[in-house]
């Protein structure tokens, strides 16, 4: 896998965070109750996480991709090497054609001047080759050796990078963690029972035992107690004609109604 391709991965996954975080339903504080602030924390961090890869597609095309693609046209040895490489190998190409004569010459019947001169200008070509070469392959050691930091150096920026992108990631996901542990139950009974009275009216006892609830007055009931008290003063008090009858020691002058099942006009004999 390229790191173009890779940041191209990253570029489509930024817009693809975008779009969700764009999309979020508008909800009611209300209906989100104690879960609001997490909720909020969630879709922020929906947005953090999107600019953190896009910081992360940037840094990887500035500080991985281009110089990997400049590093032949902008290192010096690397354009050296070319013409160095070429020379080599145009010495190397003249030795073999040099040994291949004299071989060729000692085959044969050929003079005596024709071998010497021959085999003079192999030898002088091989000096050349020999004094060029190590030149050359210390030259092309070192390049190998630079191309090798170059490509280390680079992919070491580039997991710098993810590290510092986790870290963001760190940072958002335990803010979005820590929302959530906050949220206590209690409160959102609270919350609902404040929600539910909010608008009722109170009810209070008033003095004279009766109770306000907004502009309506309410007579209290009896208690039992009470009712049993007023129930044993009655029977002591009360004759067999009511309360207020001579007999009955009730207080004088006091108007007693006649039982109905009393015969009036009529007058008992013993």
């Amino acid at each position: 896998m390229s790191r173009q391709e890779r940041r191209r991965i990253e570029e489509a996954y930024v817009q693809g965070l975008k779009r969700l975080g764009s999309k979020h339903p508008q909800i009611a504080s209300s209906e989100l109750g104690i879960f609001q602030t997490p909720w909020q924390s969630i879709i922020a961090s929906t947005e953090s996480l999107a600019n953190s890869h896009a910081t992360f597609a940037r840094n990887m095309e500035a500080d991985v991709e281009r110089p990997l693609r400049r590093y032949q046209r902008d290192s010096r040895e690397m354009q050296a090497m070319t013409t160095i490489q070429g020379n080599l190998g145009a010495v190397a190409k003249e030795l073999d054609a040099a040994q291949k004569r004299v071989d060729k010459i000692m085959g044969g019947k050929g003079h005596a001047k024709n071998i010497s001169d021959a085999t003079n200008g192999a030898e002088a070509i091989n000096r050349e080759w020999q004094s060029q070469a190590p030149y050359v392959f210390e030259q092309l050691q070192a390049l190998d050796e630079n191309r090798v930091n170059h490509l280390r150096d680079v992919l070491t920026q580039l997991q710098t990078h993810e590290v510092d992108q986790v870290e963001r990631n760190r940072v958002s996901a335990e803010s979005c963690l820590n929302a959530l542990l906050s949220v206590d139950t209690k409160d959102e009974i609270s919350a609902f029972v404040a929600r539910t009275s909010a608008g009722t009216p109170t009810v209070q006892p008033t003095s004279r035992g009766r109770m306000a609830s907004g502009n309506t007055l309410a007579t209290t009931a009896p208690s039992r107690s009470q009712d049993d008290r007023a129930s044993e003063v009655s029977a002591t008090s009360e004759g067999p004609f009511g309360s207020g009858s001579a007999g009955a020691g009730g207080p004088p002058g006091e108007y007693c109604p006649m039982p109905a099942f009393f015969p009036v006009g009529r007058t008992h004999h013993k």
